[in-house]
């Protein structure tokens, strides 16, 4: 029988939503920014992913994830996440840092809708 060993493989194993998981999401997060020093960027975004996964309201794999796209050129993809970062954090010390990044890339982008969930009352 299995009594929860270790070797079941921690990622992947569950096919439904993974359970709140604060250590393992700080874990993804160091691990992303291993990969991310080495250049292995989709490694890196993975290891952020699982980590928003894993701590749905974890601010920071969120503008790691944005930075990372950003780099890329990938300028949607950086909006999104700087948007998200700033709806979990809005009290974020480099909140008015983020916004402004996120006013360079709408205007870029053209993308300047704020969020399209969005309803106006």
């Amino acid at each position: 029988h299995n009594s929860g060993s270790k070797s079941a493989g921690a990622t992947g194993s569950n096919p439904s939503s993974p359970a709140y998981d604060p250590y393992h999401a700080a874990k993804d997060v160091d691990i992303g920014l291993f990969y991310e020093r080495k250049g292995d960027l989709p490694a890196a975004a993975d290891r952020y992913k699982e980590a928003i996964q894993l701590k749905p309201d974890y601010a920071r794999p969120r503008e790691l994830l944005a930075e990372l796209y950003e780099k890329q050129r990938n300028d949607a993809e950086a909006l999104r996440y700087y948007r998200e970062y700033l709806k979990v954090l809005p009290s974020a010390a480099d909140a008015k840092k983020v916004q402004e990044r996120i006013d360079k890339l709408s205007k870029k982008t053209g993308n300047t809708a704020q969020e399209p969930d969005t309803k106006k009352p």
